[in-house]
């Protein structure tokens, strides 16, 4: 069936096995994030196999998929919950980020109810200005944790380039790790886990520049795309070919480049421009913005370019191309984190894995 995401899980390993290397010299270990493939048991397999020491994601269904696949791993929630979700968080998650008293109150009732602790890290703003306690609310916050009988504050959990783009940087990981310091005295024994994310991090280690205090890391793109976002690059040793997106030829034509008749916006408000070069030959695939980000594929083939896309058809010139094009006919593109993200989540992509 097509369109179709397909991932190498040899290559996830691999990807998974470098972040492994480049966390070692710095005794910090790291977490798989698995939103970007939502919660796929397989790539999430690959992962811990790499050297992930447990996985994390941002749904509880993800989370769900997984425990329900047999991992036996820790699982980390990463974003915070309404009360309402208090049941399902603990059901799911052993451990999660939250940043709300109200929150707060409800996982630890539903953990009375079920008879165990539940394990937090409270999330803390570093400037991103996503989820996060502002520092000078944290102490506040953790004097909470005098009040809840079924939960343990294990850490604190920090984030960057996810909202506003601000980068990490080995100051802002000091002023993290020293507030972890001042939490400490606060509750009288240390913290077993300081959390950053995400793939953006991993710059701090290959330059040999993340202070001491910082002992794990929420990673997904590396492993998944072998790229940083944010950085705007690829992760050194790394593959980019662990994700390919197939879809089929609806239509060959030859047209010219520029449209005619009167412009407006495009069917998403855009105003879209355009080169002249010529007529050539176009080819329509079954695969549009329903499925992923057509910015973020890169064919596999030369002579092959990404003009365009509308929800549900993507626009491919192949005139340079060293063969004719055929309706039916596959090609296939390397996909960018975000196009990976919408494909796994599409229900018109099926999801395969090779080995």
């Amino acid at each position: 069936m097509y369109p179709q995401i397909r991932f190498d899980i040899s290559a996830i390993e691999g990807n998974a096995r470098r972040v492994a290397e480049l966390c070692r010299p710095s005794g910090v270990s790291f977490l798989g994030v698995t939103k970007v493939v939502a919660g796929d048991p397989e790539i999430g397999r690959a992962m811990l196999i790499g050297g992930a020491q447990g996985l994390a994601d941002s749904r509880l269904a993800n989370l769900q998929r997984l425990r329900r696949a047999g991992l036996d791993c820790p699982l980390l929630l990463l974003r915070a919950v309404a009360p309402r979700e208090a049941e399902e968080t603990i059901k799911w998650a052993d451990l999660s980020i939250q940043s709300s008293e109200e929150t707060l109150q409800a996982l630890d009732r539903e953990a009375e109810r079920k008879g165990c602790l539940h394990q937090v890290l409270l999330a803390v703003e570093s400037g991103d200005l996503r989820e996060g306690l502002m520092p000078e609310r944290l102490l506040e916050v953790t004097r909470t944790f005098r009040s809840w009988k079924h939960l343990t504050l294990s850490g604190l959990a920090t984030n960057f380039a996810c909202l506003s783009g601000v980068l990490p940087t080995p100051q802002s990981i000091r002023d993290f790790v020293s507030l972890a310091t001042r939490v400490t005295e606060e509750i009288g024994h240390s913290l077993t886990t300081l959390s950053a994310g995400a793939t953006v991090c991993l710059s701090l280690l290959e330059r040999g520049e993340i202070p001491e205090g910082v002992n794990q890391l929420r990673i997904g793109e590396a492993i998944v795309c072998g790229t940083d976002t944010s950085g705007a690059k690829r992760v050194p040793g790394t593959r980019q070919d662990a994700a390919l997106l197939l879809a089929e030829v609806v239509e060959v034509e030859e047209k010219p480049s520029l449209p005619w008749g009167p412009l407006g916006r495009d069917a998403f408000g855009a105003s879209p421009t355009f080169r002249n070069r010529g007529r050539g030959i176009r080819a329509l695939l079954a695969l549009g913005r329903v499925d992923c980000e057509p910015d973020e594929l890169e064919p596999e083939e030369s002579g092959l370019e990404v003009i365009g896309a509308s929800s549900d058809h993507l626009l491919v010139d192949v005139t340079e191309r060293s063969r004719r094009t055929v309706v039916g006919e596959i090609l296939s593109f390397r996909a960018g984190y975000h196009a990976i993200l919408r494909a796994c989540a599409s229900p018109y992509v099926e999801k395969t894995v090779v080995k």
